[in-house]
């Protein structure tokens, strides 16, 4: 009786080990497995959709009644054989986001086997491993991530990844990394050290959603830690050959840096002087820092690294503020090559600094 006690406790310890990071295929076998009940039955039942609902990346993703009947619907629609003439009409009238994710289920359906496949070869690859190097480069050398716990949730929901550094959880698209192809390492990378600065190293203060600074904080923010993340992934973007459409017009967004920085310090400027405009010209702001602020953010990320080298990117991990300040040191000594922030900016960042940065976290490093 002991030695099996002893060895049920080994086997749990071999297939949940006690820290680094982990790829989990649970909620994507648990999506085909719900995918096939649409096919072949005539319903599926509330328990088997709140499985679903609830395992890891979806229990994020479709965490409100309202996302979960918004996929439910696309799920229905591309997987019920019933409803094969609904899905193409509703194809014909949808446009943008919509149709991209009718797109990329079909595409997903198409490919299960594939996939399946793919994710089995992912998860016994050391890719986990070649990523956290990727992002311990633009990160302290005194952080340890030895028994950090996120969680790579590998699921289909849309050709995407991200990190939600709070809830331990990195959401993986398994489409998306199929069709990535080459250097999806950094990528991987990219979004392991949004999760370990989130985690470990930032000391931004946590902002509701509803606060009237959310749209400025949030713009401030990922201007930074999209801009330093890129170098992993995007650094030579703009010399790359053979870009993609998207590379396309995130090249274009990059060229354009120069003059959605000058609008953004005209808006500070005003927030400065009428500080009752705070949220309206927050997201006035945010609307200036396209594809979510990645091109902007590579732009400044860029130009810090040239003159001040990696050292001085690292000076910028607590808090984003210390971006947009050593940004502005280098514009000023630039005569005129770069874009540079007025006093009335600087000092007004400088005072919701105050606000919303802690003054010292005992993060573990």
């Amino acid at each position: 009786m002991i030695r099996r006690f002893l060895f049920i406790c080994l086997g749990l310890f071999i297939q949940n080990p006690a820290y680094g990071q982990v790829l989990s295929d649970v909620s994507l076998r648990v999506f085909w497995q719900t995918m096939d009940q649409i096919e072949t039955k005539d319903t599926v039942s509330p328990e088997d959709w709140n499985r679903l609902w609830n395992s890891p990346g979806y229990n994020f993703w479709t965490d409100t009644e309202k996302s979960q009947r918004i996929f439910y619907n696309y799920y229905t629609l591309v997987h019920d054989p019933k409803l094969k003439d609904s899905l193409q009409n509703e194809m014909n009238r949808s446009k943008g986001y919509r149709l991209t994710i009718f797109n990329h289920l079909i595409e997903a359906k198409q490919k299960q086997s594939e996939l399946t496949a793919f994710v089995r070869k992912l998860k016994d690859s050391n890719i986990i491993e070649k990523a956290k190097q990727e992002a311990l480069a633009y990160l302290p050398d005194s952080l340890s991530i030895e028994n950090d716990s996120t969680v790579i949730a590998v699921m289909i929901f849309q050709p995407d990844a991200f990190a939600v550094g709070e809830k331990n959880l990195i959401l993986l698209d398994a489409l998306f990394a199929y069709n990535y192809g080459e250097g999806f390492e950094k990528f991987l990378g990219h979004e392991l050290h949004h999760a370990y600065l989130m985690k470990y190293v930032s000391n931004l203060k946590t902002i509701e959603d509803e606060s009237e600074f959310s749209p400025l904080i949030w713009s401030i923010d990922k201007v930074r830690t999209e801009g330093i993340a890129d170098l992993i992934d995007k650094e030579n973007i703009l010399e790359k050959t053979d870009k993609s459409d998207y590379d396309l017009e995130y090249c274009r967004h990059y060229k354009a840096s120069k003059k959605h920085l000058q609008k953004i310090d005209s808006l500070l400027q005003e927030i400065a002087k009428d500080q009752t405009k705070v949220e309206a010209l927050g997201k006035q702001i945010r609307r200036e820092l396209p594809f979510g602020a990645h091109p902007t953010g590579l732009y400044i990320a860029h130009i810090i690294k040239e003159k001040m080298g990696k050292e001085g990117l690292l000076k910028c991990l607590k808090s984003p503020f210390p971006f947009l300040y050593l940004y502005n040191e280098i514009a000023i000594e630039s005569q005129g090559e770069y874009p540079v922030f007025s006093t009335e900016s600087m000092n007004y960042l400088k005072t919701l600094e105050q606000d919303f940065v802690e003054p010292a976290q005992n993060k573990r490093q």
